[in-house]
């Protein structure tokens, strides 16, 4: 995936702390690619959870032949109905989100859901438990899932999108968006919009060079005679097994790794593929401050700047292994007031921003306590122990107020 760099921290956070994701955009933009990489990046489940998802898979009838070793990752249609969401009929049988116990649940074009569907996702998303109550009855499940979600800005796609225009009006966008409820959105830790990544993402300036087709009767001349000496290796730009081994690159051969096309932040795209002597002057005295940073901080530096999967994957791993020597096996999307106040205490600078975001946004207690949270995640991939201005400043740009028109 290359480009959407904001929307690649959003989804590396997201993985690191267990919280709730919503990616808007217009038609193409990468949402539910994104989305549907979550699961990639989040850590092998433990014991309990492997017991917890083999027991619902059992239930259904699904049973594995053993514990289950994958998460789950359920995307239901958004024709879906209320008891294929949540849960119901009669008997009460489990709905998609106690499917998605342990994983990810992910629901593509939100606002297209039914809404009664969508408001009972609340209480689950808090609880982790899904009731269901019939006549005389009343059957609890596991619904502790993590959210994904996308959805576009307005009904044609294209509000905000400067390549397109949108023919949307106000009125259709407001009620497009009212589709999804405050409160519920007050649920997602991490909501972020994004724009069409530019063509220097999609296609980068420089490709790999295609290799050199070999005549045969050179193979043929580089054969040993039995019981002879090997022939000297020819620079054909072709590695041999011998290369490969030292870890080589053959003469006049370009490297062919897909990643080092994808590390520019989206500022410096372009410019971050050239060599420095050919950069502007702005973008050399950039590389030399980032040449020139310490080693803490480099798995966080690595997820903001869109980077391959690898190297996601590994900041999420360095994270989660500091939450869960700091915490336990308890996610940062799950911690309470008192754990808040010992592991994200707000000072000073971060305090100050917090306020003004609650004075001009109108934040409600809950979205506080998610912005310290998420700030907590970021800290983590940051290799940081106390959260720092900047953590808070990020937490609140990945928080999108999403408002109606």
């Amino acid at each position: 995936m290359r480009g959407c760099d904001e929307a690649k921290l959003a989804l590396a956070v997201a993985a690191a702390g267990g919280h709730g994701l919503l990616l808007v955009g217009p038609p193409g933009a990468g949402k539910s690619l994104l989305a549907r990489a979550l699961p990639s990046l989040l850590p092998p489940p433990s014991l309990e959870d492997r017991i917890a998802i083999t027991c619902v898979l059992s239930a259904i009838g699904r049973w594995p032949g053993g514990l289950a070793t994958e998460r789950p990752f359920r995307a239901p249609h958004h024709t879906t109905s209320y008891a294929g969401l949540v849960g119901g009929g009669s008997p009460p049988a489990p709905g998609e989100i106690t499917l998605a116990h342990g994983g990810v649940l992910f629901l593509d074009e939100l606002p297209e859901f039914r809404r009664d569907a969508l408001e009972a996702l609340r209480q689950p998303l808090e609880t982790g438990v899904a009731v269901v109550a019939r006549a005389g009855r009343r059957v609890e499940f596991p619904a502790r899932f993590q959210l994904a979600a996308a959805m576009n800005p307005c009904p044609c796609g294209h509000r905000g999108d400067e390549r397109v225009p949108c023919r949307c009006p106000p009125a259709r966008v407001e009620a497009y968006r009212r589709r999804v409820s405050g409160p519920l959105l007050d649920r997602v830790d991490l909501r972020v919009e994004l724009r069409p990544p530019d063509l220097d993402d999609l296609v980068p300036r420089g490709r790999p060079r295609a290799p050199v087709p070999r005549d045969p009767a050179d193979r043929a001349s580089e054969d040993p005679a039995p019981g002879g000496p090997a022939p000297a290796r020819r620079a054909t730009g072709h590695r041999t097994a011998d290369d490969r081994a030292a870890g080589g690159r053959a003469p006049g051969r370009l490297a062919a790794d897909p990643a080092a096309f994808d590390r520019g932040a989206s500022g410096n795209r372009a410019a971050q593929h050239r060599p420095p002597e050919h950069r502007a002057p702005e973008h050399r005295a950039s590389a030399s401050r980032a040449s020139g940073r310490g080693a803490s901080g480099n798995a966080g530096r690595r997820a903001r700047g869109g980077t391959g999967g690898d190297a996601l994957r590994a900041a999420v791993s360095a994270a989660r292994e500091r939450m869960v020597a700091r915490q336990g096996e308890r996610p940062n999307a799950l911690l309470e007031g008192g754990e808040l106040d010992r592991w994200v205490p707000l000072r000073g600078r971060a305090r100050q921003l917090v306020q003004e975001a609650v004075r001009r946004r109108g934040l409600s207690a809950r979205a506080v306590q998610s912005l310290r949270r998420v700030a907590r995640t970021l800290a983590d991939l940051d290799g940081s122990g106390p959260v720092s201005a900047e953590h808070a400043a990020r937490a609140l740009a990945l928080r999108a107020p999403l408002e109606p028109p």
